[in-house]
C-alpha cells in the first residue's frame, strides 16, 4: 500500500525535474544553482525589464514571430514564480527585437526595414506604460540584411531625469562594408550610417521628451545585436560574426567588444579585419582596429553563434559567476538538440575566459536571446524552446537562482519525519 502512494509522487516529481533544461557543468557554477520556469506560454518574447517596484516586463510579438503587432506583458512574481502575465501595451508593427529601461523610463525596440521604430514609453501605476516619444527609421529601397535594433539605456549620471540610449545600426550586407545610408525621423533626425552603435541623450519633463543629437560611437561591427552598460558607463557590445560561407563554420567569431566611457569613436574593424572561428587568430591588419574584450570560440567542442542579448551578472551569485557579463546566442534555426550551436555564456571580466551556464543542443531551449539580471536572479526569455518563428505560445521565461535553504524549523519536520518512518518501519519488520 506503501509503495503505491509513493510511486505516483515520485514519477510526478520527475516529470516536473525533466521539463526545465540543464545548467553546465563548469566547476564555477555550483550544485545549488538552478533553472526553473519563470513563464511560459508566451509569444515569442524577446526584451526583458524589471520596474522598481519589481516586477518584469517582457516584450512579445503578438501572431507569428514576422507579421505581428508588439505587445508588452507585465509579469509578477510569487514564491519565485511568474503569475499570469497582464499586457499592459499594445503597439505597432512587430516584432519586438529590444527592452530597456532605468526608473520608470522604458524604450522598446520593434519591427524590421522601413517598420522599424524605438518607442519611449512611461510606467504608471500597476505597470501601464504610456508612449512618450519614438523614432522611426527609413532605410533606402533594397535588400538591407540587418535592419532591426537593439537598445540599452541608463540615466546620465548628475543630470536629472536624462537618460542615454544606445542602439545598432546594423550591416547592409553579409560581409561588406554598408555604402548606404539610414535615416531617423521622431524625437530627433539624423542620417545614420550601418556597420555602427549610436548614442543619444533624451531628458523626459512631465510626459515631454527632449532628444538631443544621434552620435556615432562604434564603426567596423556587422551588427552589434547585444547592447549594455557596465556601473561606470562603459558600452558592452555582443557582435555577430560574418556568418557561414561554403561551410559549417562562420567566416569569423562572434566576440565582446567594449567601448569605455569617454573613448570617442572606435572602429572594431568589420568587415576586413576579425577573429577567425576556430584559431582565435586576428585575420587582416589590425592597426587602428579596437581588438575584442573576448570571442566565442569552442569551448569543450560546443560552439555558440549568433549573440542576441547579455546582462551583467547578478551581484547576489557565487564567486565565479558574479564579475562577469552572460550572453545569450540565437544559434541555427531550430530547437531542442538540434539546434547545437544556441546557448547562454559567462564571460569572466577579470580573465576574458568564458564557459556554457546554459549548452545548447538540450530539450527546453531554442533561442535564449534576451537577458535580464536582478540583485540575485538571472531571467532567460527564450522566443521559443522548439526553434519556430511561426508557432505562438511556445516562448518561455526562465530563471536561474540559488536554491532556497529550507528554514531550520522545515528541517527539523523533515528530519524527525524521516526518523519517525523509519521507526515505524523497523517496528512493523520486527512483527514479522
Amino acid at each position: 500500500m506503501m509503495l503505491r502512494s509513493i510511486l505516483p509522487l515520485a514519477l510526478l516529481l520527475q516529470s516536473f525535474a525533466v521539463a526545465d533544461p540543464l545548467l553546465g557543468t563548469n566547476p564555477a557554477i555550483p550544485a545549488n544553482l538552478q533553472i526553473t520556469t519563470f513563464a511560459s506560454g508566451l509569444n515569442f518574447p524577446y526584451g526583458l525589464y524589471q520596474l522598481p517596484d519589481g516586477s518584469i516586463l517582457a516584450a512579445t510579438s503578438n501572431g507569428s514571430l514576422f507579421g505581428s503587432t508588439l505587445q508588452i506583458n507585465r509579469i509578477t512574481e510569487t514564491n519565485g514564480v511568474g503569475n499570469a502575465p497582464t499586457v499592459v501595451f499594445n503597439g505597432g508593427d512587430g516584432p519586438a527585437t529590444g527592452l530597456a529601461g532605468s526608473g520608470n523610463i522604458v524604450a522598446v525596440a520593434t519591427g524590421t526595414n522601413t517598420g522599424s521604430q524605438i518607442l519611449i514609453l512611461q510606467a504608471g501605476a500597476g505597470g501601464s506604460l504610456t508612449q512618450i516619444g519614438q523614432m522611426t527609421f527609413s532605410y533606402p529601397v533594397g535588400f538591407w540584411e540587418h535592419d532591426s535594433h537593439t537598445i540599452a539605456i541608463r540615466a546620465v549620471p548628475g543630470q536629472a531625469d536624462t537618460y542615454q540610449l544606445i542602439f545598432n545600426v546594423g550591416s547592409q550586407g553579409n560581409d561588406t562594408a554598408s555604402v548606404g545610408t539610414v535615416g531617423i525621423s521622431g524625437i530627433t533626425s539624423a542620417t545614420l550610417n550601418g556597420d555602427s552603435v549610436y548614442s543619444l541623450n533624451f531628458s523626459v519633463s512631465g510626459s515631454t521628451v527632449t532628444a538631443g543629437t544621434a552620435t556615432q560611437i562604434a564603426t567596423g561591427l556587422r551588427n552589434a545585436f547585444a547592447l549594455g552598460f557596465n556601473a561606470n558607463g562603459d558600452v558592452y557590445i555582443g557582435e555577430n560574426g560574418i556568418d557561414f560561407q561554403n561551410s559549417n563554420v562562420p567566416t569569423s567569431s562572434d566576440t565582446f567588444d567594449i567601448i569605455p566611457v569617454g573613448s570617442g569613436l572606435l572602429n572594431f574593424g568589420y568587415p576586413n579585419t576579425y577573429i577567425d572561428p576556430v584559431t582565435g587568430a586576428v585575420v587582416g591588419n589590425p592597426a587602428g582596429v579596437t581588438l575584442p574584450f573576448a570571442s566565442f570560440l569552442p569551448v569543450g567542442g560546443a560552439a555558440t553563434q549568433g549573440v542576441s542579448g547579455l546582462a551583467l551578472s547578478p551581484s547576489g551569485f557565487p564567486a565565479g559567476l558574479n564579475n562577469g557579463v552572460f550572453f545569450g546566442f540565437y544559434g541555427r534555426h531550430a530547437g531542442g538538440v538540434a539546434n547545437d550551436l544556441t546557448g547562454v555564456v559567462y564571460v569572466d571580466l577579470a580573465t576574458g575566459n568564458h564557459f556554457d551556464l546554459v549548452p545548447g543542443a538540450q530539450d527546453g531551449i531554442g533561442h535564449p536571446g534576451s537577458l535580464l539580471a536582478t540583485s540575485d536572479a538571472l531571467y532567460i526569455a527564450d522566443l521559443s524552446t522548439i526553434g519556430s518563428d511561426d508557432q505562438a505560445g511556445t516562448g518561455v521565461i526562465y530563471k536561474v537562482s540559488l536554491a532556497s535553504v529550507p528554514e531550520p524549523s522545515t528541517m527539523l519536520l523533515i528530519a524527525s519525519g524521516g526518523i519517525l518512518f523509519a521507526m515505524i518501519r523497523r517496528r512493523r519488520l520486527d512483527r514479522h
